[in-house]
C-alpha cells in the first residue's frame, strides 16, 4: 500500500512540475483582458526623472492599450527592487485601479505579482511604439524632458 501511495505522490509531483513548466514557456499576452474602453485614464510615471502625467484621452488610451496588447512576451525572470523606464497604472471610470504595469526598456515589461517581487517579460523590441509615443507625451509636457538614451 505504501508503495502504491509513493508512487501516486511521485506522479502528482511530476504533474505539477510539468504543469508549472509548461505555464513558464508559454506566451503571454499582458493586458488581454482590458478593454481601452473601459480605461478612464492612464496614470504615467516616468522612472528615470520622476516625471509624472495622466492620459485621459480615448484615441491615446486606445493605442498604449492596444500596442502593449499586440505583444506576445515570454517570461523572463523573478526580481525586486528594479527600476522601470515608464511606470502605468490604468484607471476606471471610478478612479479604481483596473491594473498597473512597468516598461523597463523596448523589450522588458514588469508586473508587480506579490508585495515586492516583480515578475519580467520579455518581447524582441515591439514596446518601441509604446514608449516612442509615452516619450513624445512627456516631450509636450515637460519641455525640458530629454529622451532616455538607454532605450
Amino acid at each position: 500500500m505504501k508503495k502504491k501511495s509513493a508512487i501516486i505522490l511521485g506522479a502528482v509531483i511530476c504533474a505539477i512540475i510539468c504543469g508549472g513548466f509548461v505555464w513558464w514557456l508559454l506566451p503571454v499576452r499582458l493586458l488581454s483582458g482590458v478593454e481601452p474602453e473601459e480605461i478612464a485614464a492612464i496614470e504615467v510615471i516616468n522612472g528615470n526623472n520622476g516625471d509624472q502625467f495622466v492620459i485621459a484621452d480615448a484615441e491615446g488610451i486606445s493605442r498604449i492599450v492596444n500596442g502593449i496588447r499586440q505583444v506576445n512576451f515570454r517570461k523572463k525572470g523573478f526580481s525586486s527592487d528594479i527600476a522601470y523606464w515608464y511606470h502605468l497604472t490604468f484607471m476606471d471610470g471610478s478612479g479604481e485601479k483596473i491594473t498597473s504595469l512597468g516598461i523597463r526598456n523596448t523589450s522588458y515589461a514588469q508586473k508587480d505579482i506579490a508585495g515586492k517581487q516583480v515578475l519580467f517579460y520579455h518581447c524582441d523590441g515591439e514596446l518601441d511604439e509604446v514608449g516612442s509615443y509615452l516619450e513624445s507625451l512627456e516631450a509636450t509636457l515637460f519641455p525640458d524632458y530629454k529622451r532616455d538614451p538607454d532605450r
